[in-house]
């Protein structure tokens, strides 16, 4: 007796499953407990005796056994009416309802702050800025939009023209590059050479170093034009350099997917990698972290050289010497012929090769190898081997 109603159970089990397959796949529900699920229920419970949904389709939340649609139409999942979980692609803020900026890669951002990684030529936390076409490309970043200028342009995001006869400029005051044939302050004075030779733009001194070399000191060229590079300025930066690269050849930054210093090595990584040592990024770190950031906060635990801030999306001043700055912005050392926190003031003209110290101006001289010092007995820079 007791093995047929055992038999009786299991043939009204198997019906009742039999069932509800045959009303989900003919109407699109389930039943819980006896109950209809709703149709865009993904995740229905069969067991429980009252019936209930507890997982919904994208922008629905479960009440009970219903998929209720979210307040807002942007929510990819909500759990009630008041917020969303999560936005679709494209959206960010407690109700999803503000978009992300032109600016950022495949048009994502991080959904509580519309914090994004920049598309190259837009800048700021939310890459809502767009580098101007003063700027050299891919040289614009950070919350300021200041740039490497493009010759011939200076100032706060390269938007002040140097005068009418420099080839580059620093500030409104002089030139720094003047047109060939020309030297002087505001490259007002012609070059008595021959053949049009360029000369010194201070002294007026013929220069026999070449057409891209800027300056030079016994026939060996101290600075290039933009993406040369050479004893004599007669090589061309890396392709893969986002256009300048040092009088070494060393790049400032790589284009994605390469790495090294002079960017000659290819990274097989989805989301680029780190310029240094090659890397993969995480995707939802900064596209400038050192390959990992926290993965709530998404704050960087370091940054690509030449990037500072929690998330590596601010540069580095552009007269840090070899690009480097500490984590609040402010310069490790400076270029020659700069000194400031920020590298951004100019050493005295009597200063000896431009070099003086970085907290106040005052001049000194370095040993040979060394790049920055803080007095000639202490060096805060080496030149690379």
């Amino acid at each position: 007796m007791s093995l047929k109603l055992d038999t009786n159970r299991m043939q009204i089990k198997a019906k009742n499953v039999l069932l509800r397959i045959v009303l989900f796949v003919s109407f699109g529900f389930c039943l819980c407990g006896g109950t209809q699920c709703d149709s865009k229920c993904t995740d229905c419970d069969t067991i429980a005796s009252s019936g209930s949904c507890r997982n919904c389709q994208d922008s629905f939340y479960p009440n009970e056994f219903n998929c209720l649609p979210c307040t807002y139409p942007n929510c990819k999942t909500c759990s009630n009416t008041s917020n969303c979980d999560s936005c679709k692609d494209g959206f960010w803020s407690e109700k999803c309802d503000a978009e992300c900026a032109e600016g950022c890669v495949d048009r994502k951002c991080n959904t509580t702050n519309g914090f994004c990684s920049c598309l190259k030529n837009y800048y700021g936390n939310k890459c809502d800025g767009q580098c101007t076409d003063n700027c050299e490309p891919s040289t614009c970043f950070g919350d300021s939009g200041n740039c490497v200028c493009k010759q011939g342009y200076f100032g706060q995001s390269c938007r002040s023209q140097c005068f009418d006869h420099c080839a580059d400029c620093k500030h409104i005051t002089s030139c720094s590059v003047c047109e060939t044939g020309k030297f002087g302050d505001t490259c007002q004075f012609y070059c008595q050479c021959d053949g049009n030779a360029e000369c010194d733009i201070v002294t007026g001194e013929c220069l026999p170093c070449g057409a891209d070399c800027l300056s030079c000191n016994n026939n060996v060229c101290t600075s290039c034009a933009t993406g040369k590079y050479g004893s004599r300025c007669e090589l061309t930066c890396s392709s893969t350099c986002n256009v300048v690269c040092d009088i070494q050849g060393n790049c400032k930054s790589c284009v994605k997917w390469y790495y090294g210093h002079r960017c000659e090595f290819v990274c097989n990584c989805e989301f680029g990698c780190n310029q240094l040592l090659g890397q993969c990024v995480n995707e939802v770190c900064q596209i400038n972290c050192n390959g990992t950031c926290d993965d709530y906060s998404h704050i960087c635990y370091s940054c690509n050289r030449g990037y500072h801030g929690p998330y590596c999306n601010l540069t580095c001043p552009g007269k840090c010497a070899g690009s480097s700055c500490y984590t609040n912005g402010s310069c490790l050392s400076c270029e020659s012929g700069y000194y400031g926190h920020s590298c951004n003031m100019e050493c005295q003209q009597m200063c000896e090769s431009d070099k003086c110290r970085q907290i106040d101006g005052v001049c000194v001289v370095c040993y040979a190898n060394c790049l920055s010092c803080e007095s000639k007995s202490t060096c805060t820079l080496c030149k690379e081997s």
